[in-house]
């Protein structure tokens, strides 16, 4: 499916991985969705798409 892997380390609710004091998974959801953001702010530079053409394709669910 994919040509990489981004490995996004964090605390887990099970206690493992990185140390936190935030509650449960916060770090991680927070790490994820700052990695997230920034992947699709450099796809949307690669592919020359604006935030106009992003929100005129944008499905509001709500």
């Amino acid at each position: 499916l994919g040509d990489a892997v981004i490995v996004v380390p964090g605390a887990t609710k099970a206690g493992d991985g990185v140390k936190s004091i935030q509650l449960l998974s916060t770090l991680f959801d927070q790490s994820v969705h700052i990695t997230l953001d920034v992947l699709c702010l450099k796809l949307s530079r690669r592919d020359h798409v604006s935030n106009d053409a992003a929100k005129a394709e944008h499905s509001n669910m709500e």
